[in-house]
């Protein structure tokens, strides 16, 4: 009898550099004879598909072995592994006449390869086939999830899911259904909608199966782990808070292990693991069943895989037989389905009382919080208040469909009230505030998708995070839904371009903290504004732009001390001109910022010290810099400068551009200078920077190692006796943030605070049509001239940047300086691009 033949086609998946190919060796003649260059059978994928390389269909015969081989772009041949070869089974031909071989990922061989007819792979729902029709009056199941739910990995996709129906069918009369597809993921299914993955009529029990979902963490930057799980958590609380909405029982299943996990990622694996149970759900618990403990908790245990990621026929078996089935009986489905309908209606329940007249309460129907203080006293709500903590998460064990998971936020007009809170997935409190004395407030869930805000309210910005939206009162509020504080700033630029909607002025709340003050103009968002994790903030308009005049702070050097510091006490914005150089004399700082840096880039004074490893320059003597040549990518300073330099060019102009625009749009400026400078530099910086910017209101903050004396009776000087070493900072953490402590006292003293800082548009060509609308807009409301000033841009060059705007800059100045003065050579408005 002839050896049984069929069509296979062969999946591996396999991550790649660019140019690289995988192809399939093996013995006979259809595999190449073990020739991976010359008769390899050269796999293929596809932006869709990546990181999985699918075959063309070969015939095969029974016993054929074979490997994977990547043959990389410089010419080297990758075997996957040695010693061991994967092979073709009698039993895999004679599932269909033509089969798919799915050998999981390069370089693995945990057991026997994952087989399944090619017809398969061209049905969405694979599952599918097992799907049960209910008995009368029976409840009716649904699977939604991954590749694991649609019985991936076991023989014919009969894996736990289909073996959990027949057995809910059996035993209770369930209908059974499984939608689960291959490559799906808990995010696609929260962006489409539970309920849109769901049959018609809906189903009274859905299982949300999701096992493999943490795979992303055994090949992610170890600095994304922890946020991979904190958004798997939240999008499975999502999916469970909208079961319950529908009217729909949900049931999560555990997570897989992977066989690539380490030990943090077993921890994570472990901690997502525990979080899920507090999620209001009842779950299929199988995790430690197919992980051993100890060392290798996070792994799968001999036998049970077929690949890092997905369990084999016997895996499957495993999670099936780890299941409660208690969890689907009917009568408990339906008393629970029962009390969760009858709270759809207006109904308060009372969640925690402490006896002397505080009371929280939780409305399903409208999905809000209220707190009530008849007391004289003035509560604070925090999750360190255990009592407080019990009762919430004892009433959401109750009933889980309370409570709901999310940030809560005030909507009415009392300014005095608690303003927002956030529930975590068990119910209790993560975030609250102080209650007021005889006050009662109502808070309302708000969503990434910002449903139910009050008549008049308009969403200006957002995503998953953060949402900023503008009252009908004209209030800014700004939702935090992320579990760190977030920096709201204008370098931010889809908030910025938002937040022009609003009306232009000073925004403040009442708390006196820095970071709580939005200037809003032409530019939108023109401060940082910090807003809590897990909180929100109401910020109300206190005046309009002249009623706060803000100050620019720009350093002068010696070295990027300045820079580092306000960095740390996040005053920092975009970068100027001494920001990342070394400037030994003050006298040189001088010359350059009076003649508008037009040199500081110039490739003539400019030359590279291999000895120390700076670019110098020839004009200033004490000008250097030392963070520009980018060893990394192969540069060469002394065979190649010219890469370099250009880069400069642009990265200077851009900077200089900036350093001129603080100093003409800002309400005065405050010069800082490290390091040490004489009574005659002094006064000469400020002469010629005065006579540079005549409207220019300027102090000059120097920080050195220096009698006071020296400079007593210089106006608008202020000297700081103080030495801040960069090369320590960088060194020793605890010494960077006590000088910035240090450095953040030293600016208040001079009146300089986080509300009156003036932040530099970092687009200054958008900065520049964004002023000549406002002062177009300031003509037509008021029928005459505006005040305000505008630079019209010229249309000549193609393509606008920073450099082309400060050359513009330049060649305005000396066409400027030309009518007041004798007739001078000026350079082109090109520079040397």
């Amino acid at each position: 009898m002839a050896a049984p033949e069929g069509s296979v086609t062969f999946n591996v998946r396999a991550d790649t550099s660019f140019g690289d190919r995988i192809v399939l060796v093996g013995s006979g003649d259809a595999l190449g004879n073990w020739n991976p260059c010359d008769g390899g059978v050269e796999l293929t994928t596809t932006e869709k598909d990546y990181p999985v390389w699918k075959s063309p269909t070969i015939k095969l015969g029974k016993g054929a072995e074979y490997k994977y081989v990547r043959l990389k772009c410089d010419g080297d041949a990758v075997w996957e592994f040695d010693g061991g070869n994967r092979q073709i089974s009698a039993e895999d031909l004679t599932q269909s006449s033509s089969i798919v071989v799915d050998d999981g990922f390069f370089g693995e061989l945990l057991g026997d390869h994952f087989s399944y007819p090619e017809v398969l792979s061209k049905q969405v729902h694979r599952g599918s086939s097992f799907d049960r029709k209910p008995a009368e009056n029976a409840l009716q199941l649904v699977v939604v999830g991954d590749d694991v739910a649609a019985g991936h990995g076991a023989a014919g996709y009969k894996g736990w899911s289909a073996e959990l129906g027949r057995l809910l069918n059996e035993q209770f009369g369930y209908g059974y259904s499984n939608v689960a597809e291959i490559g799906f993921n808990m995010q696609e299914a929260l962006r489409r909608g539970l309920t849109e993955l769901l049959p018609k009529p809906p189903p009274q029990v859905v299982v949300i199966a999701f096992s493999a979902e943490l795979r992303w963490l055994a090949n992610c930057p170890d600095w994304e782990r922890q946020t991979i799980c904190d958004n798997t958590i939240k999008a499975m609380a999502a999916l469970v808070a909208d079961a319950w909405d529908a009217g729909i029982m949900p049931v999560l299943a555990g997570f897989c292990p992977h066989e690539s996990f380490e030990r943090e990622q077993a921890d994570l694996l472990r901690r997502a693991d525990s979080e899920m149970r507090s999620l209001g759900a009842p779950v299929l618990d199988w995790l430690h069943a197919l992980s051993p403990g100890g060392d290798k908790f996070g792994k799968w245990t001999d036998g049970l895989a077929n690949c890092n990621l997905y369990p084999n026929t016997t895996g499957h078996q495993r999670m099936l037989a780890s299941v409660n089935q208690s969890i689907f009986e009917p009568l408990k489905v339906k008393d629970l389905l029962m009390k969760r309908a009858a709270e759809m209606a207006d109904v308060w329940r009372l969640c925690f009382q402490d006896g002397r007249g505080l009371e929280i309460h939780y409305c399903l129907a409208r999905k809000e919080v209220q707190v009530s203080n008849t007391t004289q006293d003035v509560y604070e709500l925090n999750p360190g208040w255990g009592e407080m903590q019990s009762s919430l998460a004892a009433t959401f064990t109750e009933a889980p469909w309370t409570l709901r998971r999310g940030l809560y936020v005030r909507f009415s007009d009392d300014q005095e009230a608690l303003f927002s809170l956030f529930l975590g997935d068990s119910g209790t409190l993560q975030s609250g505030g102080k209650v007021p004395a005889g006050s009662t407030v109502k808070l309302r869930l708000v969503d990434s998708k910002l449903q139910g805000l009050p008549a008049g309210s308009t969403k200006l910005f957002c995503d998953d995070n953060l949402q900023v939206v503008r009252t009908a009162e004209g209030r800014l509020q700004l939702f935090n839904q992320a579990n760190c504080e977030y920096n709201v700033h204008p370098m931010w630029y889809d908030v910025r371009q938002a937040t022009k909607a609003v009306q232009h002025g000073v925004y403040e709340d009442a708390s006196g903290l820095p970071f709580r003050t939005a200037i809003i103009s032409c530019h939108g968002l023109q401060s940082r504004v910090k807003v809590p994790a897990k909180s929100a903030v109401e910020l109300c308009r206190v005046g309009d732009l002249k009623s706060i005049q803000q100050v620019a702070v720009l350093p002068l050097g010696d070295r990027c001390s300045t820079r580092m510091l306000l960095h740390k006490i996040e005053f920092d914005g975009p970068c100027y001109p001494f920001d990342l150089t070394r400037t030994t004399s003050l006298a040189d700082v001088a010359d350059m910022a009076a003649t508008g840096f037009e040199d500081m880039w110039n490739p003539d004074c400019l030359y590279y010290d291999g000895d120390v490893g700076r670019i110098f320059h020839r004009k200033w003597n004490g000008l250097s810099f030392a963070h520009e040549v980018e060893y990394e990518q192969g540069e060469d300073p002394i065979g190649n400068f010219a890469p370099i330099v250009e880069r400069m060019r642009k990265r200077y102009t851009s900077r200089a551009a900036r350093f001129e625009w603080a100093c003409k749009n800002a309400d005065s400026v405050l010069f800082v200078r490290t390091g040490v400078a004489s009574r005659a530099e002094v006064s000469d910086l400020l002469s010629r920077m005065q006579q540079r910017y005549p409207d220019l209101q300027a102090k000059l903050l120097l920080i050195s190692d220096q009698d006071t004396g020296e400079f007593s009776g210089l106006a608008n000087v202020t000297h700081i006796r103080e030495s801040f070493d960069p090369d320590r900072m960088y060194e020793d953490m605890n010494y960077w943030i006590n000088c910035a402590h240090r450095f953040r006292g030293i600016l208040e003293g001079v009146g300089i605070t986080a509300r009156n800082l003036y932040w530099c548009p970092n687009n200054l060509k958008e900065a520049e049509k964004e002023l000549e609308g406002a002062a177009e807009n300031g003509k037509k409301e008021s029928g005459k001239e505006s005040g305000l000033k505008a630079t019209k841009l010229t249309s000549e060059i193609a393509k606008f940047s920073h450099a082309n705007l400060y050359e513009l800059h330049q060649v305005h100045i000396e066409m400027k300086f030309e009518k007041d003065s004798p007739k001078k050579e000026t350079p082109a408005a090109t520079g040397f691009l």
